[in-house]
């Protein structure tokens, strides 16, 4: 981390003048600085983070990602038939993206690649889908047909 982003840190971490805290490259003391963020919650520390070159961040579940007004302003997020999910990325505006419906290939996908699974054991979203086991057993799967 640059020297002004490790500074905007400290400052939020209440470290900035600590005339024990050790070089920002010394990794064996790290450990000082996770039993730091573990003092506050997520949002607490987003409170005294945000707006800042810290370089900090939170980790939001996507619905609260989509809440957001950074990423909100953006239309980073969409909703298509009531899922809300990514927006295209890159957009372009002379040829903007049509969004796709929720579990269904995209358009350009290759044809090699008409019927995929992707494994569901541990997916965040499993219980939206309405996936709760492989009826065969082992791992649970969604299959995506084409069109």
């Amino acid at each position: 981390m640059e020297e002004q982003f490790y500074a905007a840190l400290l400052t939020g971490l209440d470290l900035a003048d600590d005339p024990e805290l050790p070089a920002r490259h010394d990794r064996a003391q790290w450990p000082l600085l996770r039993e730091r963020f573990a003092e506050r919650t997520r949002a607490q520390w987003w409170d005294v983070f945000r707006g800042t070159d810290a370089c900090v961040a939170p980790v939001w579940s996507l619905a609260e990602a989509a809440r957001d007004e950074h990423l909100t302003a953006r239309h980073t997020y969409i909703e298509v038939d009531g899922v809300v999910q990514p927006a295209a990325a890159p957009r372009f505006s002379a040829t903007p993206p049509a969004p796709e419906p929720y579990g269904r290939p995209v358009s350009t996908a290759p044809p090699s690649a008409p019927n995929w699974a992707c494994r569901l054991d541990r997916h965040p979203l499993r219980h939206v889908a309405g996936i709760a086991a492989n009826p065969k057993g082992g791992s649970p799967k969604v299959q995506v047909k084409p069109r």
